[in-house]
Parts: C-alpha cells; sequence; structure tokens
C-alpha cells in the first residue's frame, strides 16, 4: 500500500542515505577496531516500514548510497533517522539520530547533511553528519490506477449516452431443440 503526499496527488517519496562522517567509535576496546554502523529511516510513530542500509565494517565515516521508497509518509509527518553501531551479543549502540519534517521537504526534494545529534558520552567534537537525497516521485501504480478508473468511468458515460440516444437492438434466433431417442426401453430411459 502506498500512501501519497497528498489528497490525489500520486506522489511518493524515495529516501536515499548517502553516508555519514563524524561518527563515535563505539568499539572503544582494545583491538575492537572502530564502529560498524548503519542507519534506519522511519515516520515517528510508525515502525511498520523501516528503511534499513547494510551495515559498514570499521569505519566512522560510512558511505551507504543506499535507496529505497519509504511507505505512509503524509501531511505531518516526521522522519527519523537513526545510526547505530552494529555490536554481536549485545543490544546495538545509538550513535546519533536526526529528524526532518515533511514540512521541510520543498517538492524540489532535498538534498543536504543533517547534524546528528548524539548521546553526549564523550563530549561531541566532531560534530557527525547524515548525508541523505529526498526526492519526490511519481506512484506509477497510483497513476494508472487512477488512469483505469477515469477510463472506465468515461467508457460508462458514453455508454449511457448510446442507451439514452439510441436503444441496443434486440437479439433474435431461432433455438433448435433435439429428442433423445434410446433404443430398447419403452420409459424412454436409457439402461
Amino acid at each position: 500500500r502506498f500512501s501519497v503526499p497528498l489528497p490525489g496527488d500520486d506522489r511518493r517519496l524515495r529516501v536515499e542515505i548517502i553516508s555519514a562522517c563524524g561518527l563515535r567509535d563505539a568499539d572503544w576496546m582494545l583491538g575492537a577496531g572502530l564502529s560498524d554502523p548503519y542507519c534506519t529511516c522511519s515516520v515517528v510513530g510508525n515502525t511498520e516500514h523501516t528503511i534499513k542500509t547494510p551495515v559498514k565494517n570499521n569505519t566512522l565515516n560510512p558511505v551507504w548510497n543506499y535507496s529505497c521508497v519509504l511507505l505512509d509518509f503524509e501531511p505531518g509527518d516526521i522522519l527519523e533517522f537513526k545510526v547505530f553501531d552494529k555490536d554481536f551479543g549485545k543490544k546495538d549502540d545509538l550513535l546519533g539520530t536526526a529528524t526532518l519534517s515533511y514540512s521541510e521537504i520543498p517538492d524540489s526534494g532535498f538534498y543536504g547533511a543533517l547534524p546528528l545529534i548524539e548521546d553526549d558520552r564523550s563530549g561531541s567534537y566532531r560534530n557527525p553528519e547524515l548525508k541523505i537525497s529526498l526526492t519526490w516521485e511519481k506512484d506509477v501504480h497510483a497513476a494508472v490506477k487512477d488512469l483505469r478508473s477515469k477510463a472506465l468511468e468515461k467508457w460508462r458515460d458514453c455508454n449511457a449516452q448510446m442507451y439514452l440516444t439510441k436503444p441496443p437492438p434486440l437479439e433474435t434466433g431461432i433455438y433448435k431443440t433435439s429428442v433423445l431417442k434410446t433404443r430398447g426401453h419403452k420409459s424412454g430411459k436409457l439402461q
């Protein structure tokens, strides 16, 4: 199911999560390497349709170039981006969040860097950012459905006009009937 941004509009939002920079090292233990970041994007209050990038191992400046269409994004909604460090055997560490409201995305789309808000454990001198691109696309399925609906309406109007001006011809025909004759039994039933 695709929601459209405005009633009667046939657009949907393509979200491209390009990269992040200046992330903190959540794998700080000796020999653990750097963070293994991934990013999620969802509508605040609706995590049913969450976009999730692949994990990029051992980096503080991941490049994802991950693109997907976000479902159910409507006026009044807020996009929430979260960057995590993937951990095995324990809960993933949150590296930062960023938000962008529906009203902040112009018809021409959005391309830029959002500041990531950290749960400041070590002092934020890095100024981490998330680079994204948001593009409005035509929802082909909605457009085709709308065209079919309009064509069907026009066809009905055309047929209604035809019936109002000239009734359709009656079909007449002669129907043949055949009689099944049975042999060998007086009642006419087959044996």
